[in-house]
């Protein structure tokens, strides 16, 4: 006996071999109009991904509101937090990561603008040189 099929069990059926055909979350997203997470939570469940267990409260304050999983690299490596300590939390990885942007595009500049400089004045010195050579001829 056949049993009947819900319509969210044949999209998760279908979710499931798009997956397997090599289609990235993003991607099926895309197919779906809805973003990779979204996908993620549909094929695995809201909180598979996590290696810890949601705890009743943040694990920084203690507050119990809103609980958020923030992450470090790995989707599944982090820690519980509330609003708050999860902007704190995003702000000091922004504060690590800030320090080391900043300097490869401070170089990048820098080498980019010593070129310009270097462009700049031997243009200069060609024109002193043809300044004095004309000079020469108008005294």
């Amino acid at each position: 006996m056949k049993t009947r099929q819900t319509c969210s069990q044949l999209k998760l059926g279908n979710l499931r071999k798009l997956r397997t055909m090599g289609l990235t979350y993003r991607e099926i997203g895309g197919i779906y109009n809805t973003s990779g997470v979204q996908i993620h939570y549909w094929i695995n469940g809201r909180h598979s991904a996590h290696l810890r267990a949601k705890p009743e409260t943040c694990e920084i304050c203690g507050k119990t509101k809103a609980l958020s999983h923030h992450h470090w690299g790995d989707l599944r490596v982090g820690i519980w937090l509330c609003p708050g300590c999860r902007m704190a939390a995003e702000i000091l990885d922004r504060m690590q990561t800030f320090p080391k942007v900043y300097a490869s595009l401070m170089e990048g500049i820098q080498k980019e603008c010593a070129a310009q400089i270097r462009l700049e004045a031997t243009s200069m010195e060609r024109k002193k040189r043809r300044r004095s050579k004309l000079g020469r001829f108008i005294r």
